[in-house]
């Protein structure tokens, strides 16, 4: 096809690119010798090698979006990735920086792995944390790195709570409880105040210590602060009852005071099961429960760099999340979504819904994934068997994409 069109640019530029409306498609222009007189402020290109790329099916993706104290300058963004790359000190591996700076890009989010507040958070094998001077020094290299490729990248905190092994702690959690088989002790007050601590502390630990852009307190999956949103209720101190939310949003309250509400992000899952959630008479109805918890978020905390939202998976799911997003985008806040089940649904959320999107599995096994995404190339298949085994293999050793 021939291409006829009057460019207003500088003639310096050799790159450009046009977008056909009428044929709902972005051309890469290449100059290469053919750029041609200069009229006035016209430059009429000619002589031109003109490829077609995906960019414009999937611009949704690539246009710029605020989000706490940063422009994005696309909207793919590094899901949290639980890899177990660490030492038996909770130090992450010594070939983690490398992992992250190959998934940075310029101007993208990346939300790290699920991170340990204070040892008695955890509960499980080969988790990181950054509590530890070691711990933070680790996570400094982390952020040099995707900090060197001008990306942003944030940590996720979280504490495990009736999901922990009974062979490594005493298992704690909301209630008094059995969870899988497992003893389960009730949190007290104090250790509820304790853990709001934790989560500050560790905040601290990670923007000031390590130089991260900020943290992801994670409510979702069925950790502990999920517990707490769902199963609170159930309790009858001054953290159940009619106060059921009030441990989470004293975690936000601390952990913004510590670093900043703009350094703040939350991850919430109301419709999933994972773990055991939604198993009780009121967790039925996850609007009802969670409603009330995105509500006090956007009344209190209305400059929160973000809340990232685990998908549901029917279509009454879909609604209530909607409804869900819409006071939390009312509120000015953007919104992350995550569980997106392909790139037209992905590019829909961004596009119809001003959403960024959380990208896992393919990151591991695509570490220009932006990139890929945006120029329609093929994607890697990842090594499942190596999500979880340690090691430099299916970690750091997928291949970026070499064009022809």
């Amino acid at each position: 096809c021939v291409v006829h069109v009057q460019l207003q640019i500088d003639i310096s530029l050799a790159r450009f690119e046009l977008y056909d409306s009428g044929h709902d498609r972005i051309y890469s222009l290449f100059g290469d010798g053919g750029i041609g007189t200069r009229s006035e402020k016209t430059v009429r290109v000619q002589s031109l090698t003109v490829t077609t790329t995906t960019y414009n099916r999937m611009r949704g993706l690539f246009k710029a979006i605020a989000m706490g104290e940063h422009q994005l300058r696309h909207r793919v963004a590094m899901a949290p990735l639980t890899r177990l790359r660490v030492d038996e000190q909770g130090v992450p591996a010594p070939y983690t920086p490398l992992y992250y700076s190959q998934r940075a890009s310029d101007g993208g989010l990346i939300i790290t792995e699920a991170t340990l507040p204070a040892e008695e958070a955890g509960g499980l094998p080969n988790l990181p944390g950054i509590f530890s001077s070691s711990q933070i020094q680790r996570w400094r290299q982390v952020v040099k790195g995707v900090h060197a490729k001008k990306g942003v990248i944030f940590c996720q905190l979280y504490a495990l709570g009736r999901v922990a092994s009974p062979h490594l702690v005493t298992v704690r959690g909301m209630l008094d409880d059995v969870y899988d088989g497992n003893r389960v002790t009730k949190l007290s007050e104090s250790d509820i105040q304790r853990y709001i601590a934790h989560f500050a502390t560790a905040a601290g630990n990670a923007v000031d210590g390590a130089g991260f852009d900020g943290v992801e307190i994670h409510a979702a999956n069925g950790y502990l602060l999920d517990q707490a949103i769902q199963l609170s209720h159930l309790r009858s101190d001054a953290y159940g009852g009619a106060n059921h939310l009030q441990f989470p949003i004293e975690v936000v309250d601390q952990t913004q005071h510590a670093i900043g509400e703009r350094k703040t992000g939350v991850r919430i899952s109301p419709f999933s099961r994972y773990q055991g959630m939604r198993n009780s008479s009121a967790s039925d109805h996850p609007y009802a429960l969670f409603e009330p918890f995105v509500r006090h978020l956007v009344t209190c905390f209305p400059r929160l760099a973000y809340v990232h939202f685990v998908e549901g998976y029917t279509e009454e799911d879909v609604r209530m999340g909607d409804e869900l997003k819409r006071q939390i985008k009312a509120a000015g806040i953007p919104v992350i979504s995550n569980l997106c089940y392909n790139l037209d649904v992905a590019h829909s959320r961004a596009l119809h819904h001003d959403e960024i999107v959380a990208f896992g599995k393919d990151f591991v096994s695509n570490p220009d994934l932006p990139k890929r995404i945006e120029m329609g190339w093929p994607l890697n298949e990842p090594d499942v068997s190596a999500y979880y085994t340690g090691g430099e293999k299916g970690y750091i050793d997928y291949p970026f994409y070499e064009p022809q």
